[in-house]
C-alpha cells in the first residue's frame, strides 16, 4: 500500500468505499516463502512490500506452489527479521514440514487487506493500467511496481520500450483506478529511451 498526497486526487471516495467490501473470492499475492528459519517450523517470508501490515496472527492464508496443490494455513506468529518476516503457521512444527513450503507464494483474500483511505492504493491495483501524459500521449501500461526507500516506481512497458516512472507528486498527476488510467507530467528526459 502506498499513499500520495490527497491534492493529487488519486482515488475517489467512492472507490475507497467500494474497496471496504471486496469479494472474498479474489486472492492477492503478498510475497513468497524463501527459506526456513530454525528447527521449529518457522519460514522466512519476503513480502512484495515490507513490512506487510496485512499479515497478523489468526489470519487465514493460502500457500501456492507450481508443483503442489494449494494449502490453507492459519498464521500463529509474524515477526520482522532483517528485510523479511518470520512466519509461523499452525500445524507446521518441524524444519522438514517448513522446508516443503519453500518457494510458495502467499496469498490472502482481498477482503483481508486493510481498508484504503483516500489517496492510497495497492500495488496490484496498478498492474495493467495505461499511462498517458497531460497532453494525452500514450506511454504504455504498468507492468510492475518497484518499492524503494524513497518512493515507488512504476515499470511501464510499450512493446520493446520500458520506462521507469517515479511515483511522486511532481510526476503523477492522477491515478483513476475505476477509469483505468494514470496521468503523468513527465519532467524533461524521463521518457527518453536510449
Amino acid at each position: 500500500m502506498r499513499r500520495l498526497p490527497v491534492q493529487t486526487a488519486k482515488l475517489s471516495l467512492r472507490l475507497s468505499k467500494k474497496n471496504s467490501r471486496p469479494s472474498p473470492a479474489t486472492r492477492i499475492e503478498l510475497g513468497r516463502v524463501v527459506n526456513t528459519h530454525g528447527v521449529r517450523g518457522e519460514v522466512r517470508f519476503l513480502p512484495h512490500s515490507f513490512p506487510c501490515p496485512t499479515l497478523r496472527p489468526g489470519l487465514r492464508v493460502t500457500l501456492r506452489k507450481t508443483d503442489a496443490p494449494e494449502e490453507g494455513f492459519e498464521l500463529k506468529q509474524v515477526r520482522p527479521h532483517a528485510s523479511c518476516l518470520l512466519l509461523k503457521f499452525a500445524g507446521v512444527d518441524s524444519r522438514n514440514r517448513a522446508e516443503a513450503l519453500r518457494e510458495s507464494r502467499l496469498l490472502v483474500d482481498e477482503s483481508d487487506l486493510p481498508q484504503l483511505q483516500v489517496g492510497e492504493f495497492y500495488h496490484y491495483q496498478m498492474i495493467g493500467l495505461p499511462i498517458r501524459t497531460l497532453t494525452q500521449e500514450s506511454i504504455g501500461t504498468i507492468a510492475e511496481v518497484l518499492t524503494t526507500p524513497g518512493h515507488d516506481i512504476f515499470v511501464v512497458r510499450d512493446g520493446e520500450k520500458e520506462y521507469l516512472i517515479p511515483v511522486v507528486e511532481d510526476v503523477i498527476r492522477t491515478i483513476a483506478i475505476e477509469d483505468r488510467l494514470v496521468i503523468i507530467n513527465p519532467p524533461e528526459g524521463l521518457l527518453e529511451n536510449e
